[in-house]
């Protein structure tokens, strides 16, 4: 509304200008630009096939891997030190008080329009991981609980989705808002920006990130779930995403590592239900239709192969955002998740 940082109340966060946001009663706050701004994301179906798929373990391997990836350059923080040893870094407070705007200048606010190079009040405390298009925050939960010192943002369009977000894990705030539209997040904040299989507002991603974090984007890759995809009409990957990635990344960051892996699943027919309803193929197909394509096809479950592309990038310096209002940064709008 005014880019002024919101400060934590009882049940409240609220600005300097007298704008306030209630907490919902499920732990998680709605930050957005207006009364007539509605969001909607993932529905309750979709939301519960997520949690079922990903709670039963067939992606633990690539949360695993996201891990071993990424862990120590959220560790390291600005001084290159482990975060437990960061001078005047407080305890890790509970993710909701963090997404409220606890402590001051840090945890989420709308951000002034400022230069990220400055330090912006961030320096020496817990390092940031911003997972935006977080879903049920699962991968998010999973890369805390190897930076003990860390705290997460989880934002996200689906107050479903937000509602286990804020649930996940206790160092996790959970937020509604666009991830395509401005990020209610102050400037400089994050060591570490996840976007797992979420649109990519690239030149929010550069604003919100300290000087030497680091962005991480998982994709699918064009094998994906290559043996399921015809017969249980599937969205398909575009052949030409990582070009397309590559385009509207170019002149915000630049690539520093890249690791494309496979998992082999082992999937009930329940599974395979879930796997397919949990996507993007649930705004364009029933589940009972699913359901009796599966058992035509694969009455006693079924071996797909997941394809991933880990990517990482470090942001190029010099970039500075400048906006006033709220308002779309990059083309994601059409883009599936």
């Amino acid at each position: 509304m005014c880019h002024q940082g919101l400060t934590a109340g009882p049940g409240q966060v609220r600005c300097p200008a007298g704008h306030g946001y209630d907490l919902a009663r499920a732990g998680y706050l709605t930050l957005t630009a207006g009364r007539a701004k509605a969001l909607h994301g993932d529905s309750a179906d979709m939301v519960q096939a997520r949690d079922a798929f990903l709670g039963a373990g067939h992606y633990t391997a690539l949360a695993d891997r996201l891990a071993d990836r990424l862990t120590d350059k959220i560790t390291d923080g600005l001084t290159g030190q482990p975060a437990s040893r960061l001078v005047g870094a407080p305890a890790a407070s509970h993710g909701r008080q963090a997404a409220s705007g606890a402590p001051q200048d840090s945890g989420v606010a709308v951000a002034k329009d400022k230069d990220k190079d400055k330090d912006n009040g961030t320096s020496g405390r817990a390092p940031v991981v911003v997972d935006v298009g977080a879903g049920t925050g699962y991968y998010l939960a999973h890369l805390l609980r190897s930076a003990p010192d860390a705290v997460g943002i989880a934002v996200d369009t689906s107050r479903y989705a937000l509602r286990r977000a804020a649930r996940a894990h206790p160092r996790i705030g959970a937020i509604g808002a666009d991830v395509r539209d401005p990020l209610p997040i102050r400037t400089a904040t994050a060591t570490l920006v996840l976007d797992v299989f979420a649109p990519r507002n690239v030149a929010e991603m550069h604003r919100v990130l300290r000087p030497d974090g680091r962005l991480a984007i998982v994709t699918p890759t064009a094998r994906h779930l290559a043996e399921i995809v015809g017969p249980l009409g599937l969205v398909t990957v575009d052949e030409r995403k990582s070009e397309r990635l590559r385009a509207k990344l170019a002149g915000f960051f630049v690539r520093q590592d890249k690791l494309t892996f496979d998992l082999e699943l082992s999937l009930s027919p329940d599974d395979l239900l879930n796997l397919v309803m949990m996507g993007p193929t649930a705004h364009h197909r029933r589940a009972p239709e699913v359901r009796a394509a599966i058992e035509a096809s694969w009455p006693h479950g079924a071996r797909p192969t997941a394809s991933f592309t880990i990517e990482i990038h470090a942001p190029v310096p010099g970039q500075t955002v400048h906006h006033v209002g709220p308002r779309p940064f990059g083309d994601d709008r059409q883009e599936k998740r």
